[in-house]
């Protein structure tokens, strides 16, 4: 009898063991697998998040008067969450691994061929590789609690700056759209995303522009015009409108972005013969 519980004792850690085993190996990620790159897709959209509306709020402060300060405050501490949960996921994330020769062992006939990559899945293994590696010490760094400091100096989400250090993890996820596309469609994602970079790069030339004219106090013959504090130039819609339409005739050398104001109508922000049709026309002139 003594047998027999001892043994069944041992069937019972046994299964133990190897469910406790399984539960592990079904918390790794694949590196090629569905779920990293749905995964991934919630990263980048929380980084393009931070890309284009950090720089937004502290241009317009309007946009954060009220109670949308409280919403803006619940959506960034959400993406804080995405990238705290972030590193969890790389711990937990197979790679793989080249066989290497071992030293001292005798060369291997030509006609055996070399062993192939292997997916490495030992749990301490994938952590130690990822704690030692420069991605680790990126993902601590873009979680710098900068943003505290708005507690002592107001709103200025600009303070969240290092989170733009995760933007390297959008890259892999362009990566690997551009890896396992079709030839035709790799394409289409090449031109999709480096549209997305110039209309960036646009948008942050815009807001800092209307920075800038604040800066100047809405004087001088370049800036946005001091009659857009009050009325139709006064809203947060027009003064982006404007801005971008300065910015984009700058970076495409069109020549809208001069202020000089020969002309024009705002200090150069609207083509000549554009009044009371501007919008549009600035519209028509940034598509």
């Amino acid at each position: 009898v003594q047998l027999t519980t001892t043994a069944s004792a041992s069937r019972s850690a046994a299964t133990a063991a190897a469910g406790a085993n399984a539960n592990a190996k079904s918390l790794l990620v694949h590196p090629n697998g569905p779920f990293l790159t749905f995964w991934l897709s919630i990263l980048t959209v929380c980084i393009l998040y931070n890309l284009w509306t950090l720089v937004l709020r502290e241009a317009f402060p309007e946009l954060q008067a009220g109670d949308r300060f409280y919403c803006w405050i619940a959506i960034d501490s959400f993406t804080d969450l995405v990238f705290f949960l972030d590193i969890f996921v790389q711990l937990r994330t197979c790679y793989m691994e080249r066989a290497t020769a071992t030293a001292g062992a005798p060369a291997l006939a030509l006609s055996v061929p070399a062993a192939g990559p292997t997916l490495v899945t030992d749990g301490p293994k994938l952590a130690k590789r990822y704690v030692n590696s420069a991605h680790f010490g990126l993902d601590v760094l873009a979680l710098t609690p900068l943003d505290l400091i708005q507690l002592y100096y107001g709103p200025h989400p600009l303070f969240r700056v290092p989170r733009f250090i995760k933007a390297y993890r959008a890259w892999i996820l362009y990566r690997k759209g551009v890896r396992f596309c079709g030839k035709d469609c790799a394409r289409i994602w090449k031109l999709l995303n480096v549209v997305q970079v110039y209309v960036l790069c646009d948008h942050w030339l815009a807001c800092t522009y209307h920075v800038l004219s604040e800066h100047q106090r809405m004087q001088g013959p370049w800036v946005y015009p001091s009659m857009g504090a009050d009325g139709e130039l006064g809203t947060i819609g027009r003064k982006y409108l404007a801005a971008l339409y300065w910015s984009t005739g700058t970076i495409t050398l069109s020549g809208a972005g001069g202020g000089g104001g020969t002309g024009g109508v705002a200090g150069g922000l609207l083509p000549a013969g554009a009044a009371g049709q501007g919008v549009w026309v600035q519209v028509f002139t940034i598509v």
